[in-house]
């Protein structure tokens, strides 16, 4: 004579202590099942993820070269840039992460090269140091620079 399955167990037993251990019984199946299921898909996932990059390895090495040799170009391009809004607009239409990261740091650059030629113009107008605000410097720095002759910037680094 077989064992009739729990649920059916369930309907034709009066004691409640039995009851109670055949619904224990149905959802501990119920949670092995769910768990060898879960374990199935995820295995599943993993080999089509395992499968799908030995397809494209080749691919995304191409792609992560290209995308060297291209950010590599625009780093080139940038050294040569020395105009804020020029630089401005092209990190607006930049859409890549590292060239964004790139253009931030030609922008950087670009802006500490016009303080340094401010600070100098004002040491060689003789020029009061520190004096108010950064902004106010700045613009200090900026009309001291117009008025003055600055030795061109190939002379100084000789």
């Amino acid at each position: 004579m077989t064992c009739p399955s729990p649920p059916l167990q369930l309907e034709v037993t009066a004691d409640l202590a039995e009851r109670r251990r055949i619904r224990s019984a149905i959802r501990e199946l119920q949670r092995q099942e769910l768990e060898r299921e879960e374990e199935a898909l995820a295995s599943k996932r993993f080999r089509a993820e395992r499968q799908d990059n030995k397809e494209n390895w080749l691919h995304s090495r191409q792609r992560e070269a290209e995308q060297r040799a291209a950010l590599a170009r625009l780093a080139g391009q940038l050294e040569s840039m020395n105009d804020v809004e020029e630089l401005t607009a092209l990190l607006r239409s930049a859409g890549e992460y590292e060239e964004r990261k790139l253009i931030r740091a030609a922008i950087r650059r670009v802006r500490a090269q016009e303080i340094e030629a401010a600070t100098l113009a004002g040491r060689l107008c003789g020029g009061r140091p520190n004096s108010g605000s950064r902004e106010d410097s700045k613009g200090r720095a900026a009309h001291r620079l117009e008025q003055c002759e600055v030795p061109e910037r190939e002379e100084q680094e000789q």
